[in-house]
């Protein structure tokens, strides 16, 4: 059996807090076996720190969060901040977000089903959605527009009008 690293401590932390619900308040010593892989978990932990290392500043990140799960939502691995010493604070589960990035996943997923590729060509410009009462223009976040790109770029840079595209070829009911 595989050894928690001891880097996971906001996992550890989410996982005591949700003991309870399952078994009551326990005064008695237990053992809980999780779902961590620490060689997923040591992975998490670098790629975070090379990317904040590389790229935090740039985009004025102080922070970042990662959770990597398998289809059956198994946690695999939680990194929920840059550094458990300095702040407890897991933003993995406890940080609000905007809920259009998390939907996108779906979107994605639909497209996938669709029969795009993660390799499939998209094309990131302005669009226009007709609408009742008009249209939608949806607009990326930093204003600006990557021309046509592989799929996984769009979803790594979380691009709002290659999303929005994806959903209308996969289809709105499927996703």
């Amino acid at each position: 059996r595989e050894r928690s690293p001891q880097t996971a401590f906001y996992f550890s932390d989410w996982i005591a807090d949700q003991i309870p619900q399952y078994i009551g308040n326990v005064q008695d010593d237990i053992v809980v076996i999780t779902t961590l892989r620490p060689g997923w978990q040591a992975m998490a932990e670098k790629a975070v720190t090379e990317v904040m290392d590389k790229d935090g500043a740039a985009h004025k990140a102080s922070q970042a969060a990662l959770i990597a799960m398998t289809p059956d939502g198994a946690v695999r691995a939680m990194v929920g901040g840059r550094s458990y010493a300095k702040s407890q604070y897991n933003r993995a589960t406890q940080a609000v977000r905007q809920p259009g990035s998390s939907f996108k996943l779906f979107v994605y997923l639909a497209g996938l089903e669709s029969g795009l590729t993660p390799d499939s060509l998209v094309d990131d410009h302005p669009i226009s959605i007709p609408i009742v009462g008009g249209t939608w223009e949806p607009k990326n976040y930093t204003n600006r527009y990557l021309g046509v790109m592989p799929m996984k770029d769009a979803v790594a840079e979380s691009v709002n009008t290659v999303a929005v595209q994806v959903a209308m070829q996969a289809g709105l009911n499927h996703v």
